[in-house]
C-alpha cells in the first residue's frame, strides 16, 4: 500500500502535501488544457470544460480540503498532559517548531476555500442578470455550480457550501458536548431546508439527502448516549441560549408579522377594487372593467382587481376581503344586483364605495 509517508517522512512535510494536493491537481489540469490548446492550435478551445473540471474537483474535495487545512487546530490531549495534533501524532500543539509552520500554512491556504466560496458567492448574485441577457457562456462556465440544482434553487448552493465548512469548524469544539449538539444543529437544519425547498433537480435525490440525513440525525443521537465524558455545564449553557434565542425569535416573528400584518391592512390593500355585480346581467361588463382597471396596478402601485369567479376560492372569506382587504367597493347597479343574498351583505364595511 502505498502511504503520504513514503514521500513525506516528516509531520510538516506530509501536512504541506496532504492541503496542496487539490490544488495540484488544479495545476495539472491547466497544464493539461494548455497543452490541448497548443495542440489543436486554436485560441477557441472551450474554457468551459477547464472551469467546469476545476470547479467540480473543488465542490467534490471542498470538506477534505477545508478538513487537511484545519488539522493544525485539532488537538487532543495525552495522559502524560502533552498536546499534540490529531492527525499528527508527532507534532505538539505548543505553537513553537513543526505546530507553528503547519499553523501558518494553514492560515495561508485557507485563502483557497475562502475564495472559493466568494466566487461561488459572486456567480449566484450575477446569475439573474446573466439570464435576462442570454448569456450563454457564462451558464456554461458555471454550470458546475448549477446544474444539480432545479430551475430558481440555485442559490441552495451556498447554503451548502457554508454547511460543509460548519461541519468542518465543528470538530474544533474543544466540548464533546457541544460538538454534538454543534452537529445536531446542522443535521437538522439541512434536514429542514432541504424538505423545504427540495432544491435538488432530481426529486429522487430530495428524498435521498433527506434519508441519508435522517439516518445521520439518528447515528449522532444514538451514539451520544454512550459518551464517556459528558460536559453538563456546556450542556445547559448550550440549551439554554438555544431556548432564548427561539423564545426571542419567535416574539419578533409575531411582533413582525402583527405590525407587517396591521400596516398591509391599512395601509396597502390586497384589492384595490372590489367589483359587486349580478353576473347573468352585468357578468360581461365585470370582466370588461376588470380588463380596464388592471394595468394601474402597474402603473399606480395599486392593488387586484376582485371578481368573484376569479379570486373567490372560500365563501366565508367574502366579508373579510370587502371589510379588510378592498379600497375601494365598486356596485354594478344593474336591476338584479340587489337579488342575490350574498350581494347586499358587503355593503357597508370597506373604506370607499
Amino acid at each position: 500500500m502505498v502511504s503520504l509517508q513514503c514521500y513525506a517522512p516528516g509531520e510538516l512535510s506530509r501536512y504541506m502535501l496532504q492541503t496542496m494536493l487539490v490544488p495540484m491537481i488544479t495545476v495539472v489540469l491547466a497544464i493539461i488544457h494548455g497543452f490541448y490548446i497548443l495542440s489543436i492550435r486554436s485560441t477557441n478551445a472551450k474554457l468551459e470544460m477547464l472551469v467546469g473540471a476545476l470547479g467540480s474537483i473543488f465542490i467534490t474535495f471542498f470538506i477534505t480540503l477545508c478538513s487537511a487545512i484545519l488539522a493544525p487546530f485539532r488537538c487532543h490531549v495525552h495522559p502524560n498532559g502533552l498536546w499534540t495534533v490529531q492527525d499528527y501524532p508527532g507534532a505538539l500543539c505548543n505553537g513553537e517548531d513543526t505546530h507553528f509552520w503547519m499553523v501558518l500554512v494553514g492560515l495561508a491556504t485557507c485563502c483557497m476555500p475562502v475564495a472559493f466560496f466568494v466566487v461561488c458567492c459572486v456567480v449566484l448574485i450575477q446569475l439573474p442578470n446573466r439570464l435576462l441577457q442570454a448569456d450563454v457562456r457564462f451558464i456554461r462556465n458555471t454550470s458546475f455550480l448549477l446544474i444539480r440544482y432545479r430551475p430558481g434553487a440555485e442559490r441552495f448552493a451556498i447554503f451548502h457550501l457554508a454547511r460543509n465548512a460548519l461541519v468542518v469548524l465543528c470538530p474544533l469544539v474543544t466540548s464533546p458536548s457541544g460538538r454534538v449538539l454543534g452537529m445536531n444543529a446542522l443535521i437538522l437544519l439541512s434536514l429542514i431546508m432541504t424538505a423545504a425547498v427540495r432544491p435538488w433537480r432530481m426529486e429522487e435525490c430530495n428524498y435521498l439527502e433527506l434519508l441519508v440525513l435522517t439516518g445521520m440525525l439518528v447515528i449522532l443521537d444514538a451514539g451520544s448516549l454512550y459518551m464517556q465524558k459528558v460536559d453538563s455545564e456546556v450542556v445547559t449553557t448550550i440549551c439554554m441560549v438555544v431556548l432564548w434565542v427561539m423564545s426571542l425569535s419567535a416574539v419578533l416573528a409575531g411582533l413582525i408579522f402583527g405590525v407587517g400584518k396591521h400596516l398591509k391592512v391599512n395601509y396597502k390593500k390586497r384589492f384595490q377594487f372590489f367589483l359587486c355585480h349580478h353576473k347573468k346581467s352585468s357578468g360581461a361588463l365585470a370582466r370588461l372593467l376588470k380588463m380596464t382597471l388592471a394595468p394601474l396596478k402597474e402603473t399606480e402601485g395599486g392593488g387586484d382587481v376582485f371578481v368573484d369567479c376569479d379570486d373567490l376560492t372560500d365563501l366565508t372569506r367574502l366579508f373579510g376581503y370587502v371589510a379588510h382587504e378592498t379600497a375601494t367597493f365598486v356596485i354594478l347597479g344593474s336591476p338584479h344586483v340587489l337579488t342575490r343574498k350574498w350581494r347586499p351583505g358587503p355593503f357597508g364595511p370597506p373604506s370607499s364605495v
